[in-house]
């Protein structure tokens, strides 16, 4: 079993390890003069596909960090992580045939927005923090929302019913064939699964992101019990996916389709979002936002044997009824 991805375009990137961290520069033009390049000019368009040929524990459907691959044109490298720009999503290959030169390529044909330079810090190895899917319904002063049709600047409701201001949207975009499985499948907590209107509809989030039950900060990947809490079959998830998550002034708790969930704290770093740079545009650069006073629960063994209970319970009082 092997991964694959239909390559529109290619560039080839020098590698300066004099600076720290080492910069990655375009290489515009002919590149018949760089060692082991499978290109002749950079950047270009170039229908191959990519493939992974690592077996053992990297034997999946899916680009692993540090997998090798290989295409019918010569391309080949060993996959080193995803970076995002403008909404484009560009992979990262290290150009085994040649020292000091990198590889970006893209399921797109268009040459034009390939970056000039990035760095190490720009790529994203491990691309999957905690977020909501698209159509998750905000509470706002104005009613529920859809996360996605959100903007900065905008109020959502607290738990306890304050108004609070969105100070930005993170935002990022996965793809199936180069996200590892586990992080790819969200977690489904089904209707009336936590108690009545909790939530009022499915909803749909990653499993590291904190729903706030019994005053405990619980992630959604705890609660899964196979039946009301579910993770949704990788087989029935789209090829590309966007999550969001919504950050306040504080570690807030806001509702999403009717559940208590946390609001962005640092824990994976704005970095991983692809839009990272609207940020930093925004506010120069990061700040710290103090976690919530609950403890965090993030294995389902050690949700409290009381609560595991109760949400059992009301996935047995489903089921009985709907037969």
């Amino acid at each position: 079993m092997t991964a694959s991805y239909e390559i529109g375009s290619a560039a080839l990137y020098r590698v300066d390890s004099s600076t720290t961290p080492p910069t990655y520069t375009l290489i515009t033009g002919d590149t018949s003069g760089e060692q082991g390049s499978a290109i002749s000019s950079s950047p270009v368009p170039y229908d191959t596909t990519l493939t992974t040929t690592d077996g053992g524990a990297l034997d999946n459907e899916n680009f692993e960090v540090g997998e090798n691959t290989s295409s019918p044109a010569g391309l080949a490298g060993q996959y080193e992580g995803v970076i995002n720009i403008d909404g484009t999503d560009y992979l990262v290959f290290s150009n085994t045939s040649g020292n000091g030169t990198v590889y970006l390529v893209s399921s797109s044909t268009d040459t034009s927005s390939y970056p000039t330079d990035f760095t190490p810090d720009d790529v994203n190895t491990d691309p999957f923090p905690e977020c909501f899917a698209a159509g998750t319904l905000i509470a706002t002063p104005k009613g529920e929302i859809p996360v996605e049709l959100l903007e900065i600047g905008d109020h959502v409701l607290t738990k306890d019913g304050r108004s609070v201001e969105i100070k930005w949207i993170a935002r990022q975009t996965l793809h199936k064939v180069y996200t590892p499985a586990e992080r790819f499948v969200p977690v489904r907590v089904k209707e009336g699964a936590l108690g009545a209107g909790m939530p009022h509809r499915d909803l749909v989030l990653t499993a590291a992101h904190a729903l706030v039950i019994a005053d405990l900060a619980i992630n959604a990947g705890a609660l899964v019990n196979g039946t009301s809490i579910v993770f949704d079959p990788v087989e029935t998830l789209p090829e590309r996916v966007t999550y969001y998550h919504i950050e306040t002034e504080a570690h807030d708790v806001i509702l999403a389709n009717g559940v208590p969930a946390e609001t962005f704290v640092d824990y994976v770093g704005r970095r991983a979002f692809d839009n990272y740079h609207e940020y930093l545009s925004m506010y120069g650069s990061e700040r710290v936002i103090p976690e919530m006073q609950r403890p965090r629960i993030s294995a389902r063994r050690l949700v409290p044997a009381v609560l595991r209970a109760k949400i059992d319970g009301l996935a047995v009082k489903t089921m009985l009824l709907a037969g």
